[in-house]
């Protein structure tokens, strides 16, 4: 009883500062050049970010790492198309925000280099 009851502790704890984002959406503006370029949903489920528009480019989740320091979160993940290259995000969370750096390297132009900011979607 008593190792069971240590097991699902430790597993808990360990599932917990795994994946702190999980369940959450931000909706989020994309600027290139501090002009808005495009608008997106980034998701974090089971340790892996997803952003709505990345099907459409051939991009598939990636998980993400993070660092979680009082109040703020940052993270990274890098997404992989054949097609398309790679998609870096680097985020920072603070409360219900999120903002950061996207850099799209499609092998074909110069990597592109978008600022994000964005809100918290809550479920309703």
């Amino acid at each position: 009883m008593l190792p069971a009851l240590f097991f699902l502790l430790v597993m808990g704890f360990a599932a917990a500062a795994q994946a702190p984002l999980d369940g959450r959406s931000y909706a989020i503006q994309l600027y290139e050049n501090e002009l808005p370029a495009e608008r997106d949903t980034l998701s974090f489920r089971n340790g892996q970010l997803h952003f709505a528009t990345a099907r459409k480019y051939g991009f598939a989740p990636a998980t993400y790492q993070f660092r979680s320091k009082a109040n703020r979160i940052t993270g990274s993940a890098l997404h992989r198309s054949k097609l398309n290259g790679t998609m870096l995000w680097n985020f920072t969370v603070v409360a219900d925000s999120i903002y950061g750096l996207a850099d799209f390297d499609n092998r074909v132009e110069n990597p592109i280099r978008y600022r994000f900011s964005g809100k918290e979607l809550h479920a309703r």
